[in-house]
């Protein structure tokens, strides 16, 4: 039987179909009844890329495409199935053609790429509500709640921790995954979650005890407690710094002062009832000042000043060196003096209070706490001697108000004292007891003569004379 099937020129082509010889003659197709020699066709798999699945699940039928097969043939054809290399964690596997066949008119060619197992996804979330109170420990592990396992796994396979934003202030910190793992067959999808840092609220403060000081202590030399002890809302009883406002306390006076202060603390803590810290100061008494000292404890008299300085007055006072110094007004001989310029003593009495050497001054001394002193001290004054008294011995009567008249006024600390001047001839022309009377020239308001006179001074408490020339002398 012949058939026409292709163009005049095609070139002849042998196919083998079904145990008949099939040929191509010119342009006829010729088809002999003959039996065929047995050769087989080659058929060419390609396996799909991009095959796998993820760990832990089912492994998928895996699938290909075939080329070279002949008339009438499909898939139909082929038995058995692909396989890959054995493993179930994360990773590639090659396929190969495990029994895949497409019987015995067919030799495979076959081309393979790799099944790749990807890592399940495993939700790690972490639990909510994770806190602790400023200056605890973080706690030692981090809390969450896994799920997706595969393949029979559990938490056991975990390791490492979780981890939160580093911070030790009251607030919220994000908790990340740290070094948590589940190994290489997972992703982890992570639900994060803050752990909380709360505040320390204080509940009651605890004053500190009574602190006494001695009178005049400086201010930053009281050593008051540098804390104070409080309890917290936790029941927790802790030091906590304190600074202390000594505005109040004055060291200069005895007495018992209120001292507040101003807690310091981290801020981890609260103090939601504004606790103040109080503490009680006392200033103990001074001690009294001991005894008065002077500088001098004799003077000389000079007549002519309004007022000698005698001495310094110093008081012995071991705490203070501050003190009002004065004279017990009316007590023995301190009607003769005068406290100048805080702590200078002077002779000031206008009364010679002649013949009398030795004075007793009483001082009151008051310090700055308020104690007093009582206490008596010995002058002795000195007089110039007869002998060392300067006596004038020349005058010139007038009004000019220079050496117009003739005295010996040192002789007013003396009693007893007599002053008298006479002529060349013996007549008298001055007399007086009193030392602070001078003559002027004159007898009973007439000028005596220029010319040379006698004087003598008596002075009865100590028993001498004294006597000289005197002259007068025309302006």
């Amino acid at each position: 039987m012949f058939h026409q099937l292709v163009n005049h020129n095609e070139d002849l082509r042998r196919l083998v179909v079904k145990g008949y010889a099939i040929s191509f003659d010119s342009n006829y197709l010729v088809i002999c009844d003959i039996p065929y020699l047995d050769e087989k066709k080659n058929l060419q798999i390609i396996v799909d890329a991009n095959q796998g699945k993820l760990y832990g699940a089912a492994d998928p039928v895996l699938i290909y495409s075939a080329t070279g097969l002949e008339a009438g043939d499909d898939k139909k054809v082929f038995t058995g199935a692909l396989s890959r290399a054995a493993g179930e964690n994360v990773g590639t596997y090659a396929i190969i053609q495990g029994n895949l066949s497409a019987g015995n008119n067919y030799n495979i060619s076959f081309t393979s790429v790799d099944f790749e197992i990807g890592r399940k996804t495993l939700t790690i979330k972490v639990n909510e509500g994770q806190q602790k109170y400023f200056s605890e420990s973080d706690p030692m592990v981090l809390s969450y709640i896994a799920s997706g396992f595969a393949n029979g796994d559990n938490r056991e396979i975990m390791t490492g921790t979780l981890q939160r934003v580093v911070g030790e202030a009251p607030g919220n910190y994000a908790i990340q995954l740290g070094t948590l793992s589940a190994g290489n067959n997972y992703e982890i999808a992570f639900l994060t979650a803050d752990f909380t840092i709360v505040v320390v609220r204080i509940a009651e403060i605890f004053n500190p005890e009574t602190v006494s000081v001695d009178w005049g202590t400086d201010k930053a030399a009281i050593l008051l407690p540098e804390t104070v002890m409080v309890r917290t809302d936790r029941s927790e009883f802790i030091n906590l710094p304190v600074v202390w406002d000594m505005a109040t306390v004055n060291t200069l006076e005895r007495g018992t002062y209120l001292v507040t202060g101003e807690l310091k603390f981290a801020a981890g803590y609260e103090n939601p009832d504004g606790f103040v810290p109080q503490i009680e100061v006392t200033v103990l008494p001074k001690q009294a000042p001991v005894r008065v000292n002077l500088s001098h404890y004799e003077f000389t008299a000079e007549a002519g000043k309004e007022a000698i300085l005698i001495a310094e007055i110093s008081v012995v006072d071991p705490v203070d060196n501050i003190h009002e110094i004065t004279l017990i007004d009316g007590d023995r001989d301190n009607g003769y003096f005068e406290i100048r310029n805080g702590n200078q003593l002077y002779w000031v009495s206008p009364d010679p209070v002649a013949g009398k050497t030795e004075f007793f001054v009483n001082f009151l001394i008051l310090d700055r706490d308020g104690n007093t002193l009582e206490f008596l001290e010995k002058l002795t004054r000195h007089r110039k001697s007869i002998t060392e008294l300067f006596v004038g011995n020349t005058i010139t009567p007038g009004t000019d108000g220079f050496n117009d008249g003739w005295g010996v006024p040192d002789l007013k600390y003396y009693e007893g004292v007599r002053l008298q001047i006479f002529d060349r001839g013996g007549q008298r022309l001055f007399y007086t007891l009193d030392p602070g009377v001078r003559w002027d020239a004159t007898v009973n308001g007439n000028a005596v003569p220029v010319g040379t006179y006698y004087w003598t001074i008596e002075v009865v408490e100590t028993g001498e004379t004294r006597k000289g020339l005197l002259y007068v002398l025309q302006k």
